[in-house]
């Protein structure tokens, strides 16, 4: 249930304006509105809304995910989620090759990643989809990382600065993100096998350091996958509601990730 509410969060974050009727409703219409179509109505009340008139057929649709997207619900007018993939630029026909992400950090520019960032999203828009799969974010900590070149830097601050300009400007064009991977993903041989050993005092100083910075100070993305190993022998999904509840200990609110 907890995954089925998610990922409706992400729907009406990215499609409100499809969801809900279009303009605000005047007062003859307003009773008659479903409050998942009220636009000006609060988002957890639209959900449970929402929820309380699907079906146990149109919830598992929903979780039943069709390749590389979601189902759409005519019935109740709900759209699919479209995924794209997209390290160095959008991985579908003839695109734009940006450059690997580990350059953006070296530009030490905000500002002009930020135009990158837009550039992407227009570009996932003109191949009809509305969810990138990526920026990877995990930080450098062994130069054989499978990922390094995907992801930003060894150093939490810059690495935060850098993606939360970057996921900002994807995510004004209203194409969501999905921010890989939240913490201690090293290698890809054996992926989800090995066992992370990383003690506390790096994990807060490096990992928590960077999540305090783009969770609570700049941005709220919209989903972000678990680690797929294990993290100081502790699996990711219970690692990650720990984790989860650490973010919101910080003051962060609404604004920790989703596990998708």
């Amino acid at each position: 249930m907890k995954h089925f509410s998610m990922i409706l969060v992400m729907l009406f974050g990215m499609h409100g304006a499809v969801i809900a009727e279009s303009g605000a409703p005047d007062s003859s219409s307003a009773s008659q509105l479903p409050i998942y179509k009220d636009a000006h109505a609060d988002i957890e009340a639209r959900i449970a809304d929402l929820m309380g008139r699907m079906s146990i057929d149109d919830k598992a649709q929903l979780l039943h995910p069709l390749f590389f997207g979601t189902r759409p619900n005519s019935r109740l007018g709900i759209p699919a989620l479209k995924f794209i993939d997209g390290s160095y630029g959008v991985r579908c026909g003839e695109s734009t090759s940006f450059c690997a992400l580990v350059n953006h950090a070296a530009t030490w520019d905000p500002d002009l990643i930020s135009r990158v960032g837009v550039a992407l999203a227009e570009e996932i828009k003109s191949k009809g989809r509305n969810m990138l799969l990526g920026p990877v974010i995990y930080m450098h900590r062994i130069p054989q990382g499978g990922r390094n070149a995907e992801s930003y830097s060894e150093d939490p601050y810059l690495a935060g600065t850098i993606v939360s300009s970057y996921i900002k400007a994807i995510q004004s064009q209203k194409i969501a993100t999905t921010a890989c991977f939240l913490a201690a993903k090293t290698q890809e041989y054996h992926v989800t096998a090995y066992d992370a050993r990383v003690d506390e005092r790096a994990f807060n100083r490096t990992y928590c350091l960077f999540c305090l910075h783009v969770f609570c100070f700049e941005f709220s993305f919209f989903a972000a996958p678990s680690h797929c190993g294990r993290i100081s022998s502790i699996a990711p999904v219970r690692g990650f509601q720990s984790w989860h509840q650490s973010v919101k200990s910080w003051g962060c609110g609404g604004k920790a990730p989703t596990l998708v």
